[in-house]
């Protein structure tokens, strides 16, 4: 489309669909980072869930059947307590991933359609040139067209005017 005048505006929307592209595939990336970092936070919590409770168990067996000092049983308390701290933690942890794994879909479906956009935009100018490509080859058809016609035109007249110049030395 040599001379199109929106040739720079169709480079243009080219490189914002290029970048419209890579920035899905960022956002892309983004969630399955998301995701890894939401399976371990699970994992840690269900590891911790699992552990928890023996670690509880292993506590009461050592002030169990024995007479201990009230600040025995005060510390077995805070060391439950802690224990269950800590599992509400990872909860929260586990909760605020899912959160930024829902974010993180959120604007890849988001990319995605600045993506569409951007092509349709791209696909506008395109659709454009084409129809401006047609035009200009219909336009220059026309123009050739019509000079072949004037030449045409004047080699008639030439043609006319060099045969009665013979037909006056002839006749004369």
């Amino acid at each position: 489309m040599k001379g199109y005048p929106l040739a720079r505006l169709l480079t243009i929307r080219s490189w914002r669909e290029e970048e419209a592209k890579r920035e899905v595939e960022a956002r892309r990336e983004a969630v399955r980072q998301a995701e890894k970092f939401l399976g371990e936070k699970r994992q840690e919590r269900d590891d911790y869930a699992a552990w928890r409770p023996g670690e509880e168990r292993a506590l009461f067996a050592r002030i169990q059947n024995r007479q201990v000092p009230l600040t025995e049983v005060d510390d077995f308390k805070q060391s439950v307590l802690a224990l269950r701290a800590r599992e509400t933690e990872l909860d929260e942890a586990v909760a605020l991933a899912e959160k930024a794994l829902a974010a993180a879909q959120e604007a890849v479906e988001e990319a995605r359609e600045a993506a569409l956009r951007a092509a349709r935009e791209k696909m506008k100018i395109t659709e454009h040139g084409r129809l401006w490509s047609l035009s200009e080859n219909q336009r220059l058809e026309r123009l050739a067209e019509a000079e072949l016609e004037e030449f045409s035109g004047r080699f008639e007249q030439e043609t006319e005017a060099d045969s009665d110049e013979p037909e006056a030395a002839i006749g004369g």
